[in-house]
């Protein structure tokens, strides 16, 4: 996503009100664009901005080198299915950089899913003064590390299931070992399925 785009400004009520309903009802979908080639998880080095101009009431967002592309976009849904994206971007108004903030932008329209990009941002008044949120900064930048933090705690959940149905069928499961007629060894007890489960119980 490299692009330079003039969206008209909207307030945050008027974003939910417009957006959510259609995202519980799954009519949008959605991706994260945070990452860009040359900017990773350095969020105050992102090169992408949404400036302000308060003679059109638009925010200008641009990506204006090929290292500020956005890439590595979740789960590749830019390129394939995403209606919208959260752009993180540097907020410039009048100047003035106010660090990082999301702007939803459209990609596609929703009736034949051809690109049609829109946004709504953050809150600048029609002068083009930034008023800034109420919201701490730290849960913006919490939103930032949401999704990823989800994937760890999914996975870590997962692989704890997944390692008490093998530890427990392993117990119960017997071969190999019996010369003389008695049970067969529990595979539990095999130094090799040890080292395999072991250091994840």
């Amino acid at each position: 996503m490299n692009q330079h785009l003039r969206i008209s400004t909207g307030e945050c009520l008027y974003q939910q009100q417009k957006w959510l309903p259609l995202a519980y009802k799954m009519q949008i979908i959605g991706c994260y664009a945070q990452t860009e080639l040359g900017h990773g998880s350095n969020v105050q080095g992102l090169e992408t901005t949404a400036t302000f101009d308060p003679k059109t009431d638009e925010f200008i967002i641009d990506s204006p080198t090929l290292i500020s592309s956005k890439m590595s976009i979740t789960s590749g849904g830019l390129g394939k299915v995403s209606t919208h994206a959260n752009v993180y971007t540097r907020l410039i108004t009048d100047s003035q950089n106010h660090g990082a903030h999301g702007f939803t932008v459209q990609l596609r329209g929703l009736d034949d899913h051809t690109a049609l990009p829109g946004i709504k941002g953050s809150k600048v008044t029609r002068e083009g003064k930034y008023v800034m949120s109420n919201v701490p900064r730290q849960l913006v930048y919490g939103t930032m590390v949401y999704v990823p933090q989800t994937i760890v705690s999914d996975t870590s959940c997962a692989l704890s299931r997944q390692i008490t149905i093998a530890t427990r069928y392993s117990a119960v499961r017997r071969q190999f070992g019996s010369q003389n007629g008695s049970l067969e060894t529990q595979v539990i007890d095999y130094q090799t399925q040890q080292s395999w489960f072991f250091p994840f119980c």
